[in-house]
């Protein structure tokens, strides 16, 4: 379960701890991701840097509604392709399964 702590929302990344389910371990992230072009016309392409094979990205919108991606891993450049689908004007929340989240503006 994934647990956001304090967030400024007016910064393009928050981060939050990942606790473990049945664990005491709690890990700090550190890697640090730029999400760009930022902002992005629909039906266009961001990328995300210094990704692994492992990270998965989801889009919501200000609804709470999820937005299928499409996304590809680039070991050359260690970084993440994702098409932004054809999609209404507005701010969206990107996040990761680490517990990354952006701020994602669509023009």
């Amino acid at each position: 379960a994934y647990e956001m702590k304090d967030c400024d929302w007016s910064s393009d990344v928050c981060s939050s701890d990942l606790k473990k389910t049945l664990s005491t371990t709690t890990n700090t992230l550190t890697k640090n991701q730029i999400l760009y072009p930022n902002p992005v016309e629909a039906s266009h392409t961001v990328y995300i840097t210094n990704t692994d094979e492992n990270d998965f990205f989801f889009l919501t919108d200000i609804r709470g509604r999820t937005i299928e991606l499409k996304q590809n891993y680039n070991n050359a450049f260690v970084r993440t392709k994702i098409d932004v689908p054809e999609i209404s004007t507005g701010v969206y929340i990107l996040r990761n399964t680490k517990g990354l989240m952006w701020k994602l503006v669509i023009e």
